[in-house]
């Protein structure tokens, strides 16, 4: 068991390893400049190490993002993990989940990554692709965690409640990438604020109250 262990903290490491070396050649020379050769050497590992863990060098990137987005899920556990579990109905596990977004600071590791992968462009189709990608195994990991606070929630209501929060924060990190160039200052937090703020409030009182 011990031997599996060292394995399996190995595999962890050299992971963690490639991830971190793959954004710290990408802030230094943008995408283009990522190679699997000079990941190998700055991760410490072989190219097959590298391969071993990821399908391509895109997938590392993306990878990257996800971990840093991983924030809203760590958040969520440990406010949940503070606070009396709710009702578990729909509007009160909403209204947990809102919490935690306002409070997370989601802006600095978004700002980063997203200067890192398109500086230019929001509308880039592999960032948004990216994006999507990360959010939706954010959704995942989230909803995993809401159903384990709320053991008695219907999965279906959960994944659709979830999926609808972080399909959300994709859309106002793209108008939000937009609007501010993914800067991160007190004026673009600001912006991100209002855009959180109106999907949440759309979210939660509904699209025909938001007409009214």
């Amino acid at each position: 068991m011990a031997i599996q262990d060292r394995r399996a903290a190995l595999k962890t490491a050299n992971r963690h390893a490639i991830i971190v070396a793959a954004a710290q050649i990408v802030s230094e020379r943008g995408l283009p400049g990522l190679t699997a050769d000079e990941l190998a050497a700055r991760a410490d590992v072989s190219r097959r190490t590298i391969f071993n863990h990821f399908g391509s060098l895109d997938e590392i990137v993306t990878a990257g993002f996800i971990e840093a987005m991983g924030v809203i899920v760590e958040e969520f556990t440990a406010v949940a993990e503070a606070t009396p579990v709710g009702e578990g109905t729909a509007a009160s596990m909403f209204d947990e989940i809102a919490q935690v977004i306002r409070a997370t600071d989601i802006v600095t590791p978004l700002s980063r990554m997203l200067r890192l992968l398109s500086p230019e462009d929001p509308m880039d189709a592999h960032q948004d692709a990216r994006v999507r990608e990360s959010l939706r195994i954010i959704s995942d990991r989230l909803a995993a965690e809401v159903l384990r606070r709320h053991h008695g929630a219907d999965p279906l209501d959960v994944n659709v409640l979830v999926g609808s929060l972080t399909g959300g924060l994709g859309v106002v990190a793209l108008h939000w990438h937009v609007r501010t160039g993914a800067s991160d200052d007190p004026e673009s937090r600001a912006v991100w604020d209002e855009l959180v703020d109106r999907v949440l409030t759309t979210l939660r009182d509904g699209f025909g109250r938001a007409r009214d």
